[in-house]
């Protein structure tokens, strides 16, 4: 019996055990000119790293070329700066505002969304457009920017067993929930410290007013609308992670299933593991499983990577495929027609 609280489930239950596509792809290597890289994202022409150097927190490059063309961020207590360098994929949401490219990136420690004008960061490496908001609670996990108004928020419950999803109001501090939202909520863990297994990485397609949520320790992912009109969760598999038993599990038993999250304007895909935490704390990612789907939730191509990888991202103007991994600090690009005509129509 499915129940709300031992699975973090939609009504609607699409399980996928075959894709109808399957591609095995060999990359070619390539450099950068950012050092320590930590991750990577896409973002039009531009390719963004976070890093391990404090005085360059997040650097900018050509994608085209790779030449750099600024570094961005302070690290420091102050206003406007961040204790730790930010991941350029996880709590920023680039969007376009009436100024142009921005990023907003949820800045934990100060309980604030500081929004970046990234032509003028580009400029000058000290530049703020602004803050989004201030009022962010400590409990406060994770959000993901829906217009210059709006985010949906993630939120530790006050038992700090559960979290809290919500829409987030800037202008009056005013928070909504639709069904989806209260029917994921439901689900929590016997333990505070065991709350890991219920963390999610969250985008949001602002062309089709849908949510993606990506769990790391469940082996399904749910895919939902704005206004909670629709939704399904999509299974990993023949049977879904109960969090009770998951919990039950030793922690260097326990399987990371997913590791990335991208979305696009056609498609998103996840970065899969299918590992034991042991394993991947100790081995990495050797030779991670790409899936990418449809904004209906339907499968439409699995991925073999023979190149180690901890982060992806496409280039969604070619199709073209770029990685990283954290632990050989190597990057890979991958070209192939299949995903030129999924990204390209061509």
């Amino acid at each position: 019996m499915i129940t709300s609280e031992e699975y973090m489930v939609l009504d609607e239950i699409s399980q996928i055990e075959e894709f109808p596509k399957e591609l095995t792809l060999t990359g070619a290597p390539f450099e950068v000119g950012a050092i320590g890289v930590k991750s990577l994202t896409i973002v039009d022409s531009l390719m963004f790293f976070c890093t391990s150097n404090p005085d360059s927190p997040w650097v900018v490059s050509l994608l085209i070329d790779q030449n750099v063309l600024a570094s961005m961020l302070k690290i420091g207590q102050g206003p406007g700066e961040f204790v730790f360098a930010p991941s350029v994929s996880n709590n920023v949401t680039f969007t376009h505002f009436k100024d142009g490219l921005n990023a907003c990136i949820f800045n934990g420690n100060q309980g604030s969304i500081l929004r970046f004008n990234i032509d003028s960061c580009l400029l000058n490496s000290q530049a703020i457009s602004g803050t989004w908001t201030t009022d962010l609670p400590n409990t406060f996990f994770s959000t993901t920017i829906i217009n210059d108004s709006q985010a949906f928020c993630r939120e530790l419950g006050e038992d700090h067993r559960h979290f809290e999803r919500y829409l987030y109001d800037n202008s009056d501090g005013e928070k909504a929930q639709n069904d989806m939202m209260k029917k994921l909520d439901q689900a929590h863990v016997y333990h505070g410290d065991n709350l890991n297994i219920l963390s999610t990485m969250s985008k949001y397609n602002p062309e089709l007013a849908m949510i993606v949520e990506m769990p790391i320790a469940l082996n399904y992912i749910n895919l939902y609308s704005l206004d909670g009109s629709t939704g399904k969760t999509i299974c990993m598999g023949k049977e879904l992670f109960n969090i009770r038993e998951v919990e039950g599990m030793d922690q260097w038993d326990r399987i990371y299933t997913f590791a990335d999250l991208r979305i696009y304007s056609t498609c998103w895909g996840v970065h899969g593991l299918n590992v034991s935490e042991k394993e991947y704390q100790t081995q990495g990612s050797a030779r991670p499983t790409l899936y990418i789907f449809n904004w209906k939730g339907e499968p439409l191509i699995k991925i073999h990577l023979q190149h180690p990888a901890s982060v992806f991202d496409f280039d969604s103007h070619t199709g073209t495929l770029y990685t990283f991994d954290v632990n050989s600090e190597s990057f890979y690009r991958y070209s192939n027609d299949e995903l030129t005509a999924l990204f390209t129509g061509r």
